[in-house]
């Protein structure tokens, strides 16, 4: 974890300020938080990697529909599922522009989402 952070820093440091590298490395670390359920910095990570990505990046590229999916995760399993909702909606949409309907990307996507609305009427 802090060999994480102090590798984040030199890549800033190393990098513009907004780079896809830098954003990549700011989603792994959403990621990582995530698998140790510190959910709140998680978030934060997740919420960045997709600012810079969607300043930095075409509004359909592959790459935000990915911090969009992970940050619907985050919201899904905290239960905040309207949100989880709209995100996995956004990357989907954007997911079935950028690859073929049977990509694992879509895939993916589709299920948790499916998921999602299960767990709703439940």
């Amino acid at each position: 974890d802090r060999l994480r952070r102090r590798a984040l820093q030199l890549e800033e440091l190393a990098m513009s300020p907004e780079s896809p590298g830098l954003a990549r490395s700011l989603n792994e670390l959403g990621v990582l938080y995530y698998l140790q359920d510190n959910h709140e910095v998680a978030e934060q990570f997740f919420k960045r990697a997709l600012q810079m990505r969607e300043n930095i990046l075409s509004k359909d590229h592959a790459d935000i529909a990915q911090s969009l999916h992970n940050l619907a995760s985050l919201y899904n399993a905290q239960e905040r599922f309207s949100l989880a909702a709209s995100l996995y909606e956004r990357a989907l949409a954007i997911r079935q522009k950028a690859f073929p309907s049977e990509h694992p990307s879509v895939a993916t996507t589709v299920n948790q989402l499916a998921i999602l609305y299960r767990k709703q009427v439940m």
